[in-house]
């Protein structure tokens, strides 16, 4: 995951004492809360890296001969949207090789993917990871167990535009 100074970093999560994820630096022991630190990025890659790893604790509770009551599945909406708050660049276009900020981008929307990927193959595909994303197939393209089952797109507004939802418009009639 694309976090700053991952290297030296500890997170931690004690539901018993607080619901608040705290990260650690593991060279000067000095912990903070997630809410206490800057930067969308951050805070997105934080968040995604304690939902797997609760999800892989959740899966070895039988191991402890526990239940486990929480579905093996994790729905994630739009997590590139950190890196791309205007719009991503259409399939098609070239990318300013020049243009640092874009491929950074890029380089960590795909590192997300990547993440989950890793994941899935960590718990041997027993959870399901389900991405609501705006991010082209490009940011994800050759990341190994990701499939794309939908694109919604066009506008309702307008007559020829084909318009795919994941909500169908037909449902607004159910107002």
């Amino acid at each position: 995951m694309p976090i700053e100074d991952k290297n030296n970093k500890v997170v931690h999560l004690d539901p018993e004492k607080s619901a608040n994820i705290k990260i650690e630096d593991i060279r000067t022991r000095d912990k903070t809360f997630l809410s206490k630190i800057g930067s969308g990025a951050n805070h997105m890659c934080y968040h995604l890296s304690t939902l797997l790893g609760l999800h892989e604790y959740f899966l070895k509770l039988d191991y402890w001969e526990k239940t486990n009551f929480v579905p093996s599945f994790l729905i994630l909406d739009q997590p590139s949207q950190v890196y791309f708050p205007e719009g991503f660049p259409e399939e098609n276009d070239k990318i300013n090789k020049d243009s640092n900020k874009v491929s950074l981008d890029i380089q960590s929307t795909k590192k997300i993917f990547e993440a989950c990927s890793t994941f899935l193959e960590n718990v041997n595909f027993k959870t399901q990871i389900i991405i609501l994303e705006h991010a082209p197939q490009s940011t994800w393209k050759g990341v190994k167990h990701m499939h794309l089952v939908e694109e919604w797109r066009g506008d309702k507004n307008i007559k020829k535009s084909k318009f795919d939802a994941l909500i169908p418009s037909a449902w607004e009639d159910f107002n």
